[in-house]
């Protein structure tokens, strides 16, 4: 019986030695003087007729597809690559390669109209969108060489540089500019339930209209935003979701010395797969989440001081296991008040020593959870740090304190440790930027005989602008959870690799690989799991 997982065996084995044999004749007609890249575009533009036209399965078609792409994705890098080395070269290369876009999408165009005469398959369309936006891409004149050179403002990374002839235009509504944005994704996930055993595996679309709009007033500020996700899986339709979230923040301008910043935002997502709270429910458990933030600086002449207060709400839905029993998640909503204090004072320009006070109140709304213990708590933060920044090319924020938690109920031991808290920007080179974070903090859990756990995250990051139009990346993010009251510990790695194109100021692409694992002293708790995404963005 030949399975899917026997077939695209297969398949790929004969994409592979096909690539290859293409390969050795690319090579040796390049040696002989003959360009062969008109020869791989046929080939190519053949490929996708035959995976249009053959009914395959969802999943195994739906790869073909990402193959295929990433194909396209990699010749594209390679033209920009080759026309920074060898600008003569790009003359006749850029017309070859424009010449196969123009094929492909011709000829695709036409497949697509005698698809309508039958049912379409939502990686058909996919396909489509995809073929036309390289189209877009093709037409854009997005090399470096031909672009107008742009200089970085001091301390600005690689993503936060304003593009104005790809940036959206937005929409003026009086004094507000509206930037609506629809996201497309198509995604593979490996281990869809986040188990160490009995993994599987499935496909997920994601639809992500949202709209934002900012003000645009002489004085003061007011940003809005609504965005929205809504996932479908092909196999397991139990895990579909639906999140949303909207927000609100303001700035007041009392005088130039003194600002005042307030904020609210509610939220309504699910509990990903792999949280350590999560007990395995059949389907994703909801919570809402709703915030309020004030905060006020002043800051005269080189000493300032800030004050902030932020309540937090978290409202989680009962769930049930797959055997029917239900899930009372009732002991984990609850109510969070913090409030901090930080001075500070300029000891040179741009780099200010500080000193920072913080108290935290958390509510839990049931007074004892199903195990007979009151999780109410309260606790502090207290350090001191600097901010640094070295002529513009290394620039972060480092502090060290001390934090404690005190819970109510005797039978739950306090959580007392120290922390760093830090993040730095180093711009290696104008198009290089490389990113390092590291944190410390407390979280509760509804853990038998724990209170929580002491949280430590380290983060690296690191953006090339590798053309002025596509920025990659590479990241590394790592996790230390050490439960208090029991023997756990859970230790969390994840690489991350990605690729965004912005194929003009309307249209984007972004292609993005994670590969995520979890290793415990409890066994039941180990996981790994890989995730492909290729995204299309449509703004204005």
């Amino acid at each position: 019986m030949n399975t899917p997982g026997k077939k695209f065996i297969t398949v790929g084995q004969r994409c592979a030695e096909t690539c290859l044999w293409r390969i050795l004749c690319w090579l040796k007609s390049a040696l002989a003087g003959v360009c062969a890249l008109p020869e791989f575009g046929r080939y190519f533009t053949g490929y996708c007729h035959k995976i249009i036209h053959t009914k395959y399965q969802r999943q195994l078609f739906a790869l073909k597809i990402s193959v295929g792409i990433t194909v396209l994705y990699f010749i594209s890098t390679v033209r920009g690559l080759i026309s920074t080395a060898f600008p003569v070269v790009l003359r006749r290369l850029g017309v070859v390669f424009t010449a196969q876009f123009y094929q492909i999408v011709f000829q695709t165009k036409l497949r697509f109209r005698s698809l309508l005469r039958r049912d379409i398959t939502c990686p058909e369309v996919i396909l489509s969108i995809v073929f036309l936006s390289f189209f877009a891409l093709s037409q854009t004149n997005y090399l470096r060489a031909q672009e107008e050179k742009q200089s970085p403002r001091r301390g600005q990374g690689v993503e936060e540089r304003n593009q104005k002839a790809l940036d959206p235009l937005g929409i003026r509504a009086g004094g507000f500019l509206l930037y609506p944005k629809f996201e497309f994704e198509e995604k593979f996930n490996s281990n869809i339930y986040a188990k160490s055993t009995n993994e599987k595996s499935d496909f997920i679309t994601v639809a992500s209209p949202s709209i934002e709009a900012k003000s645009n007033f002489n004085r003061h500020s007011l940003d809005l935003a609504i965005e929205s996700d809504f996932g479908f899986h092909a196999k397991i339709d139990d895990e579909n979701y639906q999140d949303f979230a909207a927000s609100a923040k303001g700035r007041i301008d009392v005088i130039s010395e003194f600002k005042v910043n307030i904020g609210a935002n509610f939220n309504r997502k699910h509990e990903p797969r792999g949280s350590p709270d999560d007990e395995g429910s059949k389907k994703p458990t909801i919570y809402r989440q709703s915030s309020v933030n004030i905060d006020a600086t002043y800051k005269p002449n080189r000493a300032s001081i800030s004050l902030d207060w932020k309540a937090d709400k978290f409202d989680y839905d009962d769930a049930s296991k797959a055997s029917g029993t239900a899930i009372n998640n009732d002991d984990r909503d609850k109510s969070e008040y913090v409030t901090s204090l930080r001075l500070g004072y300029d000891v040179f320009p741009e780099n200010e020593a500080f000193v920072k006070a913080e108290y935290n109140i958390r509510k839990v709304v049931d007074p004892l959870d199903d195990t007979g213990l009151n999780r109410d708590s309260n606790g502090y933060r207290i350090s001191a740090g600097t901010t640094i920044d070295l002529t513009g090319l290394m620039e972060g924020e480092f502090s060290v304190g001390y934090m404690s938690q005190s819970y109510d109920d005797a039978q739950l031991p306090g959580i007392s440790a120290p922390f760093i808290d830090g993040k730095i920007d180093w711009h290696i080179t104008p198009l290089s930027t490389l990113t390092g974070k590291v944190g410390r903090s407390t979280v509760d859990t509804t853990s038998a005989n724990s209170p929580g756990y002491v949280d430590t995250k380290l983060n690296i990051d690191l953006k090339h602008e590798l053309f002025r139009n596509q920025i990659i990346g590479a990241g590394m993010n790592y996790s230390l959870a050490d439960y208090k009251g029991i023997d756990r510990t859970d230790h969390t790695l994840e690489f991350s690799a990605n690729s965004d194109i912005k194929l003009n100021r309307n249209a984007f692409l972004r292609l993005n690989l994670t590969y995520r694992k979890r290793d415990s002293n409890l066994n039941v708790n180990d996981f790994d799991e890989t995730v492909i995404a290729l995204m299309l963005g449509i703004q204005f």
